[in-house]
Parts: structure tokens; sequence; C-alpha cells
């Protein structure tokens, strides 16, 4: 019998041109680092079991942004890693974490995509079309025995059972 998806670990990787970063600290703490256009980080820590200690915010230093024409930064990639070591003596790697959710923060581990979600808890909602009832019992299974899970860090991306974005 596999685990309930409260009990699973989900395996996530580090996918810099998405802005996410996955790997540890010096204290034996996993780390979830994501970037924002707005010139700041969301760092999320987990203990070893894969469970949420915190998240807090940090501005980056402005020696590593470029402003945008538009709106927001890009952040210098060589200059953020070393930051992120010199800081934080991050080291990156794959970290293995419990499913949480902080909407506020736009951040979390869901085992489910959201419309996948909804028909579980509303299978007979009247926006629901025919085929989508059909379809969706089965679509719902593949996903879970593939280990697939939705990683939201600023966007919502499809992350496999080996923590690899593979789309957004």
């Amino acid at each position: 019998m596999s685990p309930s998806a409260d009990e699973r670990l989900f395996q996530i990787q580090t996918c810099q041109r998405h802005g996410y970063y996955a790997g540890h600290f010096p204290n034996r703490t996993q780390a979830l680092i994501g970037q924002s256009f707005k010139g700041m980080i969301v760092i999320a820590v987990f203990d070893l079991g894969g469970n949420l200690l915190k998240v807090t915010r940090r501005n980056l230093p402005t020696n590593l942004l470029t402003a945008r024409p538009v709106a927001g930064y890009d952040v210098d990639e060589f200059g953020f890693q070393q930051f992120l070591i010199r800081e934080f003596g991050f080291r990156m790697g794959a970290i293995r974490v419990r499913p949480f959710q902080m909407p506020e923060e736009r951040l979390g581990v869901l085992p489910l995509p959201e419309h996948f979600e909804e028909f579980l808890k509303h299978p007979d909602d009247s926006s629901l079309t025919e085929v989508e009832r059909e379809e969706y019992p089965e679509l719902i299974s593949k996903w879970i025995d593939s280990g697939s899970f939705i990683l939201e860090c600023g966007n919502s991306y499809w992350l496999n059972k080996d923590g690899e974005c593979e789309g957004s």
C-alpha cells in the first residue's frame, strides 16, 4: 500500500531557469529558496524529516540586481549562487519535503494539481464537462502512480518523482 500524500516525501531539485533552488544549510536543515522578480528571495527551511520549520524573506543586495525595463529585476545568476554560499553556507542538492501550502507566499508542495483537487471535492460540479467527469478519475490515478506533484514557488511547476521540473 502506498503512503498517503501527507506521509509521502516529495523530492525537489534546483531549477535555475525557473528561479528556485533546493539544497542544504550547514546546520543539517533542508532549504527551498525562490527568487522573486521584486529583488528578494523567499527561504523555506525544513528539517531532515521534510517538515516545514519556517519561511523568511530577504532582500537581495543591489549589486546582484538589474532593473527590468517594465517592472522588477533580473538577478546575476553566478553572483546569486555565490551570495547563497557566502551568506548561508547553502549547498545545492536534492531535498525531500512533506506537502505544505502558504498561499500568501505563493509557496507550497501539493500532491495534486488544483483542478484534480477540486474534482475530488466536488465531482458533480456543474462546470465540469461529461468528458472531464469520465476522464479525471483515471488521470488522477495515473498522476499519483507517476509520483508527480506541484511545486508552488512564485508560479506553479509540475515536477516528476525525481523532483525535476517538467512544465509550468
